[in-house]
């Protein structure tokens, strides 16, 4: 009967015993674009904006122009957010928090370690030797149905 030596144990032929699967290091990466425009077009957004609108309308109604100012800025420095995550590369961790719940789930159903923006080369280059498994379009399928 013959022996194989896997990984420091040794299996006799006719062993039920399986050699021990990959420890390769799998990360789930995503783009974030993809992400961004899911989440633009999501009811948690839409919902988002429309109590951001009600407020600016209440306090333009009250003449508080102070608070109608600050309203106008927040509107503009959330558009221009979501322009530089939609149409660039910036991070999307504000909207990943949205389904931080689900970010499990996806990782198990993936095999993977962590979930990172495939334009986030400097975390990326911490794991050369990893496998990159593309988990985007598990996000965008719960950011459409959880947003």
């Amino acid at each position: 009967m013959g022996a194989v030596l896997v990984a420091g144990t040794q299996l006799h032929a006719g062993d039920s015993t399986t050699p021990p699967a990959s420890t390769k290091e799998r990360i789930g990466v995503y783009d974030s674009r993809s992400v961004a425009v899911a989440y633009a077009g999501s009811a948690v957004h839409n919902k988002s904006m429309s109590a951001l609108i009600a407020e600016h309308e209440k306090a333009k109604a009250a003449g508080d122009h102070k608070r109608v100012a600050e309203l106008e800025a927040e509107a503009a420095s959330r558009q221009q957010l979501m322009h530089k995550q939609g149409f660039s590369t910036a991070p999307v961790d504000n909207i990943l928090e949205l389904i931080q719940d689900s970010l499990p789930a996806i990782k198990k159903k993936a095999g993977v370690v962590a979930l990172v923006s495939k334009w986030d080369k400097d975390t990326l280059a911490k794991h050369p030797a990893a496998e990159l498994v593309d988990v985007t379009v598990g996000i965008d399928h719960h950011g459409a149905t959880r947003f």
